[in-house]
Formats: structure tokens, C-alpha cells, sequence
């Protein structure tokens, strides 16, 4: 009898060792699965946190628009593969660093003005700026460094000694600041056409036309006619248009990339949305009610009459030209209330 019961406690015993362990099984399985869950949710947050909040914005139309397109498809800087592919932490964290800070490599940050201005090409941007160096050169206590001389009619030059006077924000302390941070939108197909008559259309037109004659021309010859000599003509507009169609967005260039995604709408919590097709009264009425140290008349560069030569451009487009465009440039219609 006392024999049985020994049996029967060593089994009781046995089996007690064996649900202990397969319930510590069971324990740490449900961790580890609750870390790959975890883990999953937080490569998704490195993506989404980078992502606005949009509760506090302002009311105006378009920024409702940008809220609403930023919700249903956002415009968002393509994670680096380095995230994608879940490097180690150390190296995850660097390539984090880097992503951050092209978000805002586009950002010009001018505290002493409590500014952060989008610099978009063809949209302004040198008139812009030479009013920026202009009011800082007027008085020194708006910026860290003294401006240096400039030559006024070269906007690369105007540009650089912007880019030297100040510099670009810091992603964690801009994520909080209160400055008025503003970008100048455009018609999406009229900087096209722009930067087509700008840069691609005549080599010898601009400052920097070999330049995009090498760069750019050249690639866009060579797409469309299969081989590029230096003696080539010039691409034409159909040309151009067709490359545009053919490439990736964050590819593009900087005077014809979507405003959306050059100036991160969904990532840069803007205040002021202003239009390039009424910036002279924009302008006034956005320096005059933030009391921006600055003058409110806007000495515009290249405002031609863009109504002069944008159709003889667009009307040699064909319906499915236009179509593929506005759908590549989607993001700008819609974020800025541009229509076709």
C-alpha cells in the first residue's frame, strides 16, 4: 500500500514538474510574441511618429486640405532601407538621425525673425530671399551672422549667402518651437512650365543652364531619343514632360518636385499657406499680422505674365498627358486647391 502511494506521489510530482514547465513555456512564448507585436508596432511608429498631429491647426482652407490629404495619403519622405529592413539599434538610431534631418533639410530657420520658411524654387524664392538679406543687412540683430555682399541679380548666389547667414532647424527642438513657419505654394503645372523655360529649354538662357544641360537635358535626351551627344538641341517641353511621367518624385529636382513633398506638409507642422498667384497682397497681409521685422512690398523677380506663355506649353499636351501629370502632382492640387 505504502508502495502505491509512493507511485502515485512521484507521479503527482512528475506531472506537477512538467505543467510547470510548459506553463513557463506558455509564459515566455506569450512575451516573446507580445515583443514581435511590440517590435512590429514600434518600425511602424518610426514612420508614423514622424507623422503630424492635426488638432491644433489652423482653420483656413487649405490647411484643412492639407489635413485632409494627410490623413487619407500622406506625402511622407520614404523611410531610409536601413529602418525598413531593421537594422541594429545603434546603426537604426543613425540612419534615424539622417531622416530626421532631411525632413527639415528644405527649412530655412530664422529665430531672431521668429521665421521658418519652405524655400521652394520657381516659386518666389529669390525675391524672397532678397528681401530676408536685405532687411538682415538693415539691421544686424536679425540673425547670428552679417550678411556679405550679394550679387542681386544672380539667384544662386542670393541663395547661398541665405543658406550661409542662417542654417537649417534642429528636428527636436523645431518639433516644439513657436515660430511661423510658411511656404508659397503654386499651380502645379505653371512651375512646371516654369522650370522647363527656366532650366531645360534654352542652355545658354540661365546661369545654370549647362549645368541642367549636363545633369538634366542630357538623361531626358536620352530617354526619349535613345542616345545624348553635346551637340544635341535642347529637350522639348513634350520631352521634358514625358521624363517628368517616367521618374520617381523624390527623385526629381528642386524646381519641379511637388511643394508636398519638398517642403514635407505632413511632416512640418506649417502655420501660413500663402499663394504664389496673389503674393503681393499674401505677402502684406503675412508680414503686417505676425509683426515680422521685414518689408511688406515684395521686389518680385521673374514675375512675368505667366498667362502669356503657359498655354502655347499645356495645349501641346494631350488629354492622357494631362491626366498622368495632375495624378503625379496630385498631392499639390489637392493640399493647395489648384484644379486642372
Amino acid at each position: 500500500m505504502k508502495g502505491k502511494r509512493r507511485k502515485v506521489v512521484l507521479f503527482m510530482m512528475i506531472l506537477g514538474i512538467y505543467v510547470s514547465l510548459f506553463l513557463v513555456d506558455i509564459y515566455y512564448d506569450f512575451q516573446e510574441f507580445e515583443e514581435n507585436i511590440e517590435n512590429s508596432k514600434q518600425i511602424e511608429n518610426k514612420f508614423q511618429d514622424t507623422i503630424l498631429e492635426f488638432e491644433n491647426w489652423d482653420n483656413s482652407s487649405m490647411l484643412k486640405n492639407i489635413k485632409k490629404l494627410c490623413r487619407k495619403n500622406p506625402v511622407i519622405l520614404p523611410l531610409p532601407v536601413q529602418i525598413q529592413n531593421g537594422a541594429p539599434p545603434s546603426i537604426e538610431k543613425h540612419f534615424m538621425k539622417i531622416y530626421q534631418k532631411n525632413i527639415l533639410r528644405n527649412l530655412v530657420s530664422m529665430p531672431n525673425l521668429n521665421l521658418t520658411w519652405c524655400l521652394v524654387p520657381k516659386v518666389a524664392s529669390t525675391s524672397i530671399s532678397k528681401l530676408i538679406l536685405t532687411a538682415v543687412r538693415n539691421n544686424k540683430s536679425l540673425a547670428k551672422r552679417k550678411v556679405h555682399w550679394f550679387d542681386e541679380k544672380d539667384p544662386k548666389n542670393i541663395q547661398n549667402e541665405l543658406w550661409r547667414v542662417f542654417s537649417r532647424p534642429y528636428y527636436n527642438p523645431f518639433q516644439n518651437d513657436k515660430t511661423v513657419r510658411f511656404l508659397i505654394a503654386r499651380h502645379p503645372f505653371a512651375r512646371i512650365v516654369s522650370a522647363y523655360r527656366n532650366k531645360i529649354e534654352d542652355k545658354e538662357r540661365s546661369h545654370d543652364g549647362l549645368y541642367f544641360f549636363k545633369t538634366y537635358s542630357s538623361k531626358i535626351i536620352k530617354f526619349n531619343r535613345g542616345a545624348f551627344t553635346p551637340d544635341s538641341k535642347e529637350p522639348t517641353f513634350i520631352e521634358f514632360i514625358k521624363y517628368i511621367l517616367a521618374t520617381d518624385i523624390n527623385d526629381h529636382d528642386e524646381h519641379w518636385q511637388p511643394v508636398a513633398l519638398r517642403c514635407r506638409i505632413c511632416q512640418v507642422n506649417y502655420t501660413h499657406i500663402l499663394k504664389f498667384e496673389s503674393l503681393g497682397s499674401d505677402w502684406r497681409n503675412f508680414i503686417k499680422s505676425n509683426n515680422i521685422q521685414m518689408s511688406s512690398d515684395l521686389p518680385w523677380d521673374n514675375k512675368a505674365g505667366m498667362q502669356d506663355y503657359y498655354q502655347h506649353y499645356i495645349s501641346q499636351l494631350t488629354k492622357s498627358d494631362v491626366r498622368q501629370l495632375y495624378k503625379k502632382y496630385q498631392s499639390d492640387f489637392e493640399a493647395f486647391g489648384y484644379s486642372i
